[in-house]
């Protein structure tokens, strides 16, 4: 009896790829899995892969996948095959938009309500058991600033108007509304936007585009009480020294 040749072999190369596996599994049983969450297995198993899915593309072994012609980045940003983008000939690349907004928002609203009420402050004084009353203004009263109105920075938006917020964002194109935003900047009028804040929220994806596009002189125009917020990739704000010397200019301010 012939041995039935699978239509598709993919690599699974993500923390989550049993639970990958299973569902492909389930769902289309003509189709082969590797599991390789770790470099050892990947190596072993991406020259069988015709496809790949991953949270980054793993650029370091890309001249062993010889089969390959698809790439599933688990994420929104697909920065990390930037690196061998002029090499990837007729690789499709496909990625995973739309489905992280909700939680990444579940994520800013907590941070952003921690910073607000100071709960490191609280958990301190809880373990010395203190308690120091102070009052603190209602989110209702702060504005959150939002730079990059994408998928998921427009739920960001949303999820913030929704607790009473003034919100602020920018994108580059501003012709067209978005919900819960009252005031649109473009893109390149961070120097109006950030002076707003009580919050900012970095949302922009990883791209040579956007690298670098928060750097001590932006910083230096938020409020001296703000809170800076980056999510998704590392690459928009500037280097440690960049920001240290920006975080000592805004210490002394909010100090005077």
């Amino acid at each position: 009896m012939a041995v039935e040749t699978p239509e598709l072999t993919i690599v699974l190369n993500d923390y989550a790829a049993e639970s990958y596996a299973r569902l492909i599994k389930e769902r289309f049983p003509q189709v082969r899995t590797l599991v390789a969450p770790d470099s050892d297995r990947l190596e072993r198993y991406i020259g069988e892969a015709d496809a790949l899915l991953g949270a980054r593309f793993p650029v370091e072994v890309f001249d062993k996948a010889k089969k390959l012609r698809w790439f599933q980045c688990a994420n929104a940003g697909i920065d990390t095959i930037f690196p061998i983008r002029d090499r990837v000939g007729e690789l499709m690349v496909t990625n995973a938009r739309g489905i992280h907004g909700d939680v990444i928002a579940d994520h800013v609203m907590a941070g952003v309500t921690m910073l607000h009420w100071d709960f490191r402050r609280f958990l301190r004084e809880q373990n010395d058991r203190q308690w120091s009353p102070r009052f603190v203004a209602p989110l209702a009263e702060k504005t959150l600033g939002v730079v990059g109105l994408g998928s998921i920075g427009a739920t960001i938006a949303r999820r913030a108007k929704s607790a009473g917020m003034t919100v602020v964002g920018s994108k580059r194109d501003i012709s067209l509304p978005v919900e819960g935003v009252d005031r649109l900047f473009a893109s390149d009028a961070l120097e109006d936007l950030l002076p707003l804040c009580d919050f900012v929220v970095l949302a922009l994806p990883g791209t040579p585009e956007t690298a670098g596009a928060i750097e001590a002189a932006e910083i230096g125009l938020i409020r001296p009480h703000a809170f800076l917020n980056q999510y998704r990739s590392r690459q928009r704000c500037g280097g440690g020294r960049t920001h240290q010397g920006a975080a000592d200019r805004r210490d002394r301010r909010c100090n005077a």
